[in-house]
């Protein structure tokens, strides 16, 4: 009778858009195919081609108020249902927390993919920043201690221990590669000497654009042909416009701001590029199809990595102090100009290295053997909680305007 009982799993997230999204749908269809329903609910409708996507795979998809989530998860998923929650922002895992109280069988994590999930203020602390680091510190110690916490990267929970001033004592090992569903092969045709991308572009975090603008302009200065695809949209589109605006008119023409498109129409496009610079889901959409990938550190507006991504295969972004990196000029010149031999070594190299590392059955055998605890939050726990969603929101509305 155990087999039989109901399974669910639930993905609370902002929007629609963006790398968390696509992670979302990828691990939507694994779960689904283990016998789970999906439930894929936000707060905003930014991507009508993702709604779309998500529904024709069977995902419930919900859009609304954050208030409204518990009483939507009570009314359509029965109590006795084994439920699994992910989010990616503590702000929206603390949903996740008062939702599963509703259920007798239910695990919820907040799946860290980034180095500034779990704290605020970036890199240049204040006495500000550190109060409400200091605050976070004891909210995310009880989420820890409750084993709640997954980390794309090891890298990841080292940098959080770090800017947290705390140890991850039962979480430090829950490491959960991005998963993914990868081809039974590669397609090894001559592709033309094009360099995409793929981000919500929005800087700082996605700077790196900037850097790859100023990257091209110097490599046809020196005759090298060669195309530039810049997929996505965001709040500083206008601002990557006019950096491109300020190239010469035969130049831009080697521009193509793509905007937003369908998942499957991106990484459609992806495919037919010569090599792709990024960071996160971006990347194994590129190397699963063959195209070899140059991962770039964030938070910068020059465009900086180490080397192909095949070199450091557990690195879909690196953090933002690291100093082992340096302009990726040499990197792309390197591949631009290689034998169509030594290319698709190193197009075969990328694909093995990604399809052994991002399996989904490492994170789903993780998943399945932990053991959660209940402990809940102190009131001041909660009130810093709600201080950082309330700072979160107004710097938002900031930036906005």
């Amino acid at each position: 009778m155990e087999n039989m009982r109901k399974k669910a799993c639930v993905f609370l997230v902002h929007g629609m858009s963006g790398g968390t999204a696509t992670l979302s749908y990828r691990i939507g269809q694994e779960y689904m195919s283990r016998g789970y329903s999906i439930f894929y609910i936000c707060s905003e409708m930014n991507s009508m081609d993702n709604y779309r996507l998500f529904s024709q795979a069977g995902f419930n998809v919900r859009v609304m108020k954050k208030i409204r989530w518990k009483s939507y998860v009570k009314k359509n998923i029965e109590a006795n249902t084994e439920l699994l929650m992910l989010s990616y922002s503590y702000e929206l895992f603390r949903y996740a927390e008062i939702i599963e109280k509703n259920y007798c069988s239910s695990k919820s994590f907040l799946y860290v993919v980034h180095e500034r999930t779990l704290y605020r203020g970036g890199e240049k602390k204040t006495w500000l920043t550190d109060l409400f680091n200091k605050i976070n510190h004891y909210y995310i110690k009880t989420i820890e201690e409750n084993g709640r916490l997954l980390f794309m990267e090891g890298a990841i929970a080292e940098k959080s221990e770090i800017m947290l001033n705390m140890k991850f004592e039962r979480c430090k090992g829950n490491i959960c590669p991005l998963p993914y569903i990868f081809p039974n092969r590669i397609n090894l045709a001559k592709k033309n000497k094009i360099i995409s991308t793929m981000a919500r572009i929005d800087f700082p975090f996605k700077a790196y654009l900037l850097g790859l603008v100023d990257i091209l302009n110097r490599i046809l200065d020196e005759g090298v042909d060669v195309e530039l695809w810049i997929i996505g949209d965001g709040p500083s589109m206008r601002e990557l416009r006019n950096k491109v605006d300020q190239m010469s008119d035969d130049k831009k023409d080697k521009v193509k701001l793509v905007g937003s498109l369908a998942y499957d129409e991106a990484k459609a496009m992806i495919s037919n590029t010569y090599v792709f610079v990024g960071m996160g889901t971006g990347i194994i959409d590129a190397v699963s199809t063959g195209v070899p990938a140059i991962v770039v550190k964030p938070f910068i507006n020059e465009c900086m990595g180490k080397g192909f991504f095949s070199e450091h295969p557990d690195i879909l972004g690196y953090m933002s102090d690291d100093k082992d990196v340096s302009n990726i000029t040499d990197t792309l010149k390197e591949i631009l100009g290689m034998s169509e031999e030594k290319y698709n070594t190193l197009c075969s190299l990328e694909y093995e290295s990604a399809k052994d590392y991002y399996s989904f059955d490492k994170m789903y055998k993780l998943i399945t053997s932990i053991e959660i605890k209940s402990k809940g939050h102190s009131l001041f726990e909660v009130l810093g909680y709600k201080m950082n969603a309330f700072l979160g929101y107004a710097y938002l509305l900031i930036k906005q305007h």
